[in-house]
């Protein structure tokens, strides 16, 4: 869980016992000291445990229709992924979840487009090539980045600095922000805004647990979760406007891709792939309208 939504889980668990009057406590977990996200997921959908932080692009090992939601290079701005998340294609997609899985999405925090931060400067995907990268176990993370021609090496969060210090990779992406915050940027001065995967999390329960609250619980929680959402949402804003000018104050150097388009022909037909794999060419192409 990125620095912001660890912030917004706290907030929202806290704000949804004190609306509830202490009817419904949630205890928060963070650090991944339950398990991995991948885990915590499955124990969620089998009912082990009652609510988790699922991402969008871990969701896919879940439900392979969630992959359509962070495809590599597909959003251009954050209004175009909020379109699509929270849009008809993102709610047909979070109802086949609980359909199929029994697991319900409340709510995806931004978590945001996420950069390269490098030993080498990016300028092109030329110059990425051979790069080891840190990467998520997840495959839309391995392909996206295999297809760029880096070297994708998964490594969980907690190991990804140690592994950069010692030189296990020359690079790890993640949010700008985490890239500040945690300080990789004293480890590869470079920060590519790749903005490669959009990323959004948030809490899920397990179906059959939503359904014991009480009708009157259901509506406060969904309630309170839109307040948390709303709020979040201006952090998230704040920050991005603010990141870049801490990153280059702070010695570090922030290029951009030059050519956008050349990304955009690279994957199409990764799109096409991902889509074709769970069958849901229509929904790709809902996506494909909305983003241009």
């Amino acid at each position: 869980v990125g620095v912001i939504t660890s912030v917004y889980a706290d907030e929202w668990a806290k704000a949804v016992t004190e609306a509830t009057e202490g009817r419904i406590v949630i205890d928060v977990y963070p650090a991944g000291q339950l398990g991995s996200t991948t885990e915590l997921m499955s124990a969620v959908e089998y009912g082990t445990l009652d609510v988790c932080f699922g991402d969008i692009t871990t969701l896919g090992t879940v439900l392979p229709e969630f992959d359509l939601l962070s495809l590599p290079f597909l959003y251009k701005n954050e209004e175009q992924a909020d379109a699509i998340i929270y849009g008809e294609v993102g709610q047909e997609i979070c109802n086949k979840l609980i359909e199929e899985k029994g697991m319900r999405c409340l709510l995806f925090f931004w978590n945001g487009f996420r950069n390269m931060c490098t030993t080498t400067e990016i300028n092109s995907v030329e110059d990425m090539q051979g790069i080891k990268i840190r990467s998520p176990e997840a495959d839309i993370y391995m392909d996206t980045f295999e297809l760029l021609g880096m070297n994708p090496t998964p490594i969980p969060w907690g190991e990804a600095f140690t592994a950069m210090q010692t030189g296990v990779v020359e690079g790890v992406e993640t949010p700008p922000t985490a890239i500040y915050e945690q300080e990789f940027y004293t480890l590869g001065k470079y920060i590519c805004k790749s903005n490669h995967i959009f990323s959004a999390l948030g809490p899920m329960i397990n179906e059959n647990v939503w359904q014991k609250i009480s009708e009157k619980d259901r509506e406060i929680i969904l309630q309170v979760t839109e307040e948390i959402k709303q709020a979040e949402r201006e952090e998230y804003f704040k920050q991005q406007s603010e990141v870049y000018d801490n990153l280059e104050a702070a010695g570090a150097v922030v290029t951009e891709i030059t050519n956008r388009e050349e990304l955009i022909s690279r994957f199409t037909p990764y799109w096409s792939e991902i889509a074709e794999k769970c069958d849901g060419q229509e929904l790709l192409d809902q996506i494909l309208s909305i983003v241009g």
